[in-house]
């Protein structure tokens, strides 16, 4: 277990320095078992974890776990929607970054297609040119609200390893903590693209 924690660690550091989880914003977690995973504990900094900023979740859980002075992840129950959803899901990486929340603005609608560009083989869709869309839900201000509607919406992108809450971040998700890194790395850099072009008029 202590291994899983050092790979949610080492990956928080990445992201953090490079200005995806600044103060003490977004969370990781690594499943443990068929019942139960880590995430990070609310208010933590992201770029300084230790294995103490971490909460074993149990997944039939109604609320996240108290333990001692620590206090789960707000968006815990997205974490835990995920990992009741698909068995195969090992770890959810959720960051903010200003390019997600751009491209939010940018495109208002509740799915935003996905640019066919080589990079988008990282998130596993290997056709000459994909069609792929990405679900954006409302960043409602009760995350349970938000976990309803990405699992009410999951089943029609059950093949896209990730999605945007509007003006607020990404969340992929992989079998492996590796897997999850990869595919929020492409999933940012996928959202500066679009918003790149965008500014360039070429999308």
């Amino acid at each position: 277990m202590n291994a899983l924690r050092s790979e949610l660690i080492k990956a928080a550091n990445s992201f953090y320095h490079r200005g995806w989880m600044l103060g003490t914003a977004g969370n990781l977690s690594a499943r443990i078992n068929k019942t139960e995973f880590w995430v990070t504990a609310s208010g933590r900094p992201k770029g300084n974890l230790t294995d103490d900023d971490f909460i074993v979740v149990d997944l039939e859980d109604q609320l996240p776990k108290l333990t001692g002075h620590l206090k789960s992840s707000a968006e815990t129950i997205i974490h835990q929607s995920l990992y009741r959803f698909d068995d195969s899901i090992g770890a959810v990486y959720h960051v903010h970054t200003k390019a997600s929340n751009l491209l939010t603005r940018l495109y208002p609608d509740s799915k935003i297609r996905l640019p066919a560009i080589e990079m988008i083989k990282g998130l596993g869709f290997w056709d000459v040119h994909p069609v792929v869309d990405v679900m954006v839900t409302p960043n409602y201000p009760t995350v349970k609200d938000i976990a309803d509607e990405l699992i009410q919406r999951l089943p029609d992108f059950r093949n896209v390893p990730g999605f945007l809450i509007r003006d607020h971040g990404i969340t992929a998700w992989g079998r492996t903590p590796q897997e999850a890194m990869n595919r929020c790395e492409i999933w940012c850099y996928l959202c500066e693209w679009m918003v790149e072009a965008k500014a360039l008029q070429l999308h």
